[in-house]
């Protein structure tokens, strides 16, 4: 079910549910709680009909953009939302749950979560592409979380090679400290084989691990996994490209040819950056700078001023 959404379409969704809405006016006899207390009903009423029509028009574009089939909502939420619902692909009997929507967050935001098998789902029917000028179109400027990785069926890229090229500085990205290689890793080899490289609460995380080893599968299958963070939408636009730049260990893994997760043509984070950090200077140098350059100033203005005389 792949059919677009368009702004009537949306507007009509809206006005369904809460256009001529109006308060009730009673009389309640000077009685304030009463009024007070039938106020704060009618409130959320609204309010809760005002969510209802945001939630049918995620509904529809979930549907029409990633053919998503919003659930019924569980009654309880999860991450600091109020209530959430399981998200289920168009024309499945086996109901395999997607990802979940989150509702009822702080200034009434929502938060989509789709998992691995949600994604191989959505881009069956999308581009990596399509996906950013949706972000952009919305103002979404940054990935909070996004995990690529690489699987390896023929023994080449093995744990024991990484934690060899992590030993020959493979992993380092170009900038920024080194990762410690007594401190900064975790290699184990024995009922598990993996190698983790960095720490989860930093900007990229590796895993090198053998997946068939896990699943307990007689074959050959190593993945090696990045997870980056805060990242820009931007690398939706050459996600091959943006992988094989983290370093010279991915370079081995993909033969596209490496981009930099920071492009030279800037992005709309880096430009939004830009700005917060020249308004940030202009603040400290109005609040420190300003009554020491004062006088400063007025010295050579009036020094100026006597030196253009004729």
């Amino acid at each position: 079910m792949w059919c677009p959404l368009s702004n009537r379409d949306i507007e009509e969704s809206f006005d369904e549910f809460v256009d001529g809405y109006t308060f009730p006016n009673e009389d309640f006899g000077g009685d304030f709680r009463q009024a007070r207390k039938a106020l704060d009903a009618q409130l959320q009423n609204y309010n809760r009909m005002v969510l209802d029509a945001r939630i049918e028009m995620i509904r529809r574009w979930l549907a029409a953009e990633f053919g998503l089939h919003l659930g019924v909502f569980r009654g309880y939420g999860l991450y600091n939302y109020k209530d959430h619902a399981p998200l289920y692909a168009y024309n499945d009997t086996n109901r395999q749950e997607l990802g979940c929507l989150y509702v009822g967050g702080n200034e009434g935001t929502v938060f989509i979560q789709i998992n691995g098998k949600g994604c191989q789902h959505v881009f069956s029917g999308t581009s990596p592409e399509h996906l950013h000028k949706w972000f952009t179109h919305i103002g979404v400027v940054k990935l909070a979380r996004l995990d690529l990785c690489v699987d390896d069926f023929d023994g080449v890229f093995t744990v024991e090679h990484a934690y060899s090229d992590f030993k020959n500085d493979a992993f380092y990205r170009g900038r920024g400290r080194r990762i410690d290689s007594k401190k900064g890793y975790k290699y184990t080899i024995g009922d598990e084989e993996s190698l983790k490289i960095g720490s989860r609460k930093s900007l990229l995380y590796w895993r090198i691990y053998n997946k068939a080893l896990e699943l307990g599968l007689d074959l050959i299958w190593n993945r090696s996994e990045a997870e980056l963070k805060d990242v820009s939408v931007d690398i939706l636009l050459d996600i091959r490209g943006y992988f094989t730049g983290l370093c010279d260990y991915a370079a081995q893994l993909n033969p596209a040819e490496p981009r930099k997760i920071n492009p030279f043509r800037p992005s709309l984070s880096d430009t939004r950056k830009a700005l917060s950090s020249f308004d940030s200077e202009v603040k400290w140098l109005r609040t420190q700078c300003s009554k020491s350059s004062l006088p400063f100033c007025m010295f050579w203005a009036a020094t100026w001023t006597y030196l253009s005389k004729p």
